[in-house]
């Protein structure tokens, strides 16, 4: 399922993916989403102070809600392939 039209959104998608895919396998694992969350908002909180109008804590419930809504293939990681596909 392609959720992006352009070729420039999934440019810049894949490479998110890239920056967080810490091992390099090809998938995002749950704390590799969680470092990925975790660093945004101390860059935005350093910006404009985010974490004190959204907070910052995700656990592990909401990860995996979160990835649910996006493993195409159900193995409980975000793959690239099922993403761009």
């Amino acid at each position: 399922m392609n959720y992006f039209s352009t070729k420039e959104e999934r440019s810049k998608l894949l490479e998110t993916f890239y920056t967080l895919d810490k091992d390099k396998n090809g998938t995002l694992t749950r704390e590799e989403i969680r470092l990925g969350i975790s660093l945004f908002y101390v860059m935005i909180d350093s910006l404009i102070g985010y974490q004190k109008i959204m907070g910052k804590d995700y656990n592990d419930e909401d990860l995996d809600t979160l990835i649910k809504k996006i493993d195409l293939n159900n193995n409980g990681h975000i793959d690239y392939s099922g993403i761009l596909s």
